[in-house]
């Protein structure tokens, strides 16, 4: 490993989807250090994460332009990755053992590249599911911080189940992909959201202990901002400033719901109890009755909640149907649907 690559410091915020990564991506954007991408999506959607094995030229040339197409156009982009193969890179000097050029190597050599563009000096990554690729990515970026988002599960089957009712793609204004919209419906069920919580938490757990690692609760992030966003620039090792709090809100079907939101800068602390009024008795009983355990020790209190019982029959009886739908929506966003499931449920 070259002296360039041990000096890299990249920075990825993790965690469970609807869990905090954008507002926490928003933060850190208003830091004149930080280069904040958009969610690229590399491990799972371009690549498996299984295989570190050396790449042709071709390939590794190929990953690199589509990577570069996420950066600048997001994942729901019309445009063909081809167009950045016009890009001259030098690729080789990326790799982290002299003639073997691998999958994290042309990735290393995206956030560094794009980093340089944007004149900063830290990047920072904030694709949610890297969760479950932290064991990789603390072994290839030795001087990487990282930032596990946790919220309150029944927050986040809230913002899970309303998801397909957004309108327009996060900071841009191009309508949500109808297809996108349904995937996102067909997403959520209360047993299967729960199921995702317990998973990402026990993946983010195992690297607690790790000093490169920080939890952040995302209600002490919104309900104690200003306390919370100082540690976590102390721990990156970035100066704090008071700008950094005044962020737009994240976009969600909640959000859009208040207009006196929409335009608003700063962190709403309000946000942390929506799901009391907005979520079902059955979504909270099944979130409760997985989660209950896990959830107390990281301070969200029980409800004991016991809904009707009919309504927990429906649940049951739609698990399989949208389970098999969910599936067959998500198999082109992953390369390996093995490698997927098996580092969620494995």
């Amino acid at each position: 490993m070259s002296m360039e690559q041990e000096a890299f410091q990249p920075i990825f915020i993790v965690g469970n989807s609807r869990s905090g990564t954008t507002l926490m991506a928003k933060i850190l954007k208003c830091n004149p250090d930080v280069h904040v991408f958009k969610e690229l999506h590399y491990f799972e959607q371009l690549w498996d994460g299984g295989d570190d094995s050396e790449l042709a030229a071709d390939t590794a040339r190929e990953l690199y332009a589509k990577l570069k197409l996420a950066a600048h156009e997001g994942i729901f982009t019309t445009t063909s990755w081809q167009h950045y193969l016009r890009e001259e890179v030098d690729l080789t000097s990326t790799s982290s053992i002299e003639g073997k050029l691998t999958a994290y190597d042309v990735y290393r050599a995206v956030l560094a590249s794009e980093t340089r563009l944007h004149d900063k000096r830290r990047p920072c990554e904030q694709t949610p599911r890297n969760v479950y690729y932290l064991a990789e990515l603390l072994c290839e970026f030795v001087n990487a911080r990282v930032l596990i988002m946790v919220r309150d599960p029944r927050a986040i089957l809230l913002s899970q189940k309303k998801k397909w009712r957004l309108k327009t793609i996060e900071r841009s204004n191009r309508p949500y992909p109808k297809i996108e919209r349904v995937r996102c419906w067909a997403n959520y069920h209360p047993l299967v959201t729960s199921l995702l919580w317990r998973a990402a938490i026990r993946a983010g757990q195992r690297f607690e202990s790790d000093t490169r690692v920080m939890v952040v609760r995302f209600e002490d992030l919104v309900t104690q901002p200003q306390q919370t966003v100082s540690g976590i620039c102390a721990f990156l090792g970035l100066d704090y400033d008071d700008v950094m709090l005044d962020v737009a809100p994240s976009l969600s079907p909640t959000a859009e719901a208040l207009p006196h939101r929409q335009n608003r800068g700063g962190i709403d602390p309000s946000i942390a109890e929506q799901w009391k009024t907005g979520l079902g008795a059955s979504d909270i009983y099944w979130c409760e009755r997985i989660n209950g355990e896990r959830m107390q020790q990281l301070g969200y209190p029980i409800t004991g909640i016991r809904p009707v019982w009919l309504t927990l029959v429906v649940s049951l009886i739609s698990l399989p149907l949208k389970s098999g739908l969910a599936m067959l929506l998500n198999i082109s966003k992953m390369s390996n649907i093995y490698q997927s499931v098996r580092r969620r449920f494995g």
